[in-house]
């Protein structure tokens, strides 16, 4: 019984909506990079970004591919890890687009992208502390408590990303990229809501077996 939950983990099934928004991404990144010629001078976080954003999606979508997978507790949390990064990879590269525009129009705005960054990881620590609560998959983290702090978590991410939007400098709406990453957010969240989802069944099907032998 367990296999299939460790499968329904391991095939978070992200890779459709990755294409589509990915695709998207690389087309705004490909339409400034080109025509204002940033080679040299988009900043270098984003270059490392970048290549962390492509490779972790290849990760994730081997992962997805291959029909072999691992039954142990280790090998579960690192399908898990994979989806998390590859989900939220997503709307980042999305936001950066934002980074781009700046860069054309000579703006510095490294912490500005830092915050988005921020904003990313608060809406994950919310999303997993609602989840973890709600489906009761850690000892630690449980009660209405830990899934209320998650809320507000949530939501004060959403509200810096709409902050951000509204307060960084921009002269041709490329700020509208940050506030979109709001929509990407709340689609990954189905993704990998439903790693946690069998991940709680996983954890049920493995005390059962061991408390039966």
């Amino acid at each position: 019984m367990e296999n299939k939950f460790v499968k329904n983990i391991k095939k978070a099934y992200i890779t459709p909506f990755a294409i589509v928004i990915n695709t998207l991404t690389l087309f705004f990144y490909s339409i400034m990079f080109f025509h204002d010629d940033l080679l040299l001078k988009l900043p270098t976080y984003i270059y490392i970004f970048i290549g962390f954003w492509v490779l972790i999606n290849l990760i994730y979508f081997i992962q997805e591919k291959n029909n072999v997978y691992k039954t142990n507790i280790r090998a579960v949390y690192r399908y898990i890890i994979v989806n998390i990064l590859c989900g939220y990879s997503i709307p980042t590269a999305l936001a950066s687009i934002y980074v781009f525009g700046a860069t054309v129009n000579g703006f510095e705005v490294f912490d500005y992208w830092l915050m988005i960054i921020g904003a990313m990881f608060m809406s994950w620590l919310g999303l997993h502390l609602i989840l973890s609560s709600e489906f009761e998959i850690s000892k630690y983290i449980k009660g209405n408590l830990f899934k209320l702090i998650g809320i507000v978590l949530k939501l004060a991410a959403f509200a810096l990303l709409i902050y951000l939007t509204l307060m960084v400098p921009t002269t041709q709406d490329e700020n509208k990229f940050i506030c979109l990453s709001i929509i990407i957010i709340i689609a990954i969240d189905f993704f990998i809501g439903r790693s946690y989802f069998n991940y709680a069944f996983y954890i049920t099907a493995k005390e059962e077996k061991y408390g039966d032998e």
